[in-house]
């Protein structure tokens, strides 16, 4: 939205200023197509504005839509580094020797 408010106060006191310039003029056929030209390139250029915030706007989202796919990579990423500093040298993150298994006992058997 700056981006959009940076343009528009110059915009406007230039179309401001054209106005009162023109105001004075003798000719109000002339004075006419100067505004009418000042606004046409007005909306050029909000036209183009809209075009930028909308395709910000879609980048937002695709953004947005991929960041549970990022977290779940990411938790698991973090979870295999957990299982190679408790136990270096292995390929595969499983239980080192003398660790437990969850619901193991001391023996690898069930308890």
């Amino acid at each position: 939205m700056r981006s959009v408010r940076s343009w528009c106060r110059p915009a406007l006191f230039f179309l401001v200023g054209m106005v009162l310039v023109l105001a004075g003029a003798d000719d109000p056929d002339a004075q006419k197509r100067s505004v009418d030209s000042a606004l046409s390139q007005l909306r050029e250029d909000l036209h183009d504005t809209e075009a930028g915030l909308a395709a910000a706007y879609l980048a937002l989202k695709e953004t947005e839509a991929k960041i549970p796919g990022a977290q779940a990579a990411l938790t698991a990423a973090e979870g295999q580094l957990a299982a190679a500093r408790r136990c270096p040298g292995r390929s595969r993150p499983q239980t080192c020797p003398g660790e437990r298994e969850e619901g193991r006992g001391p023996t690898g058997r069930h308890q």
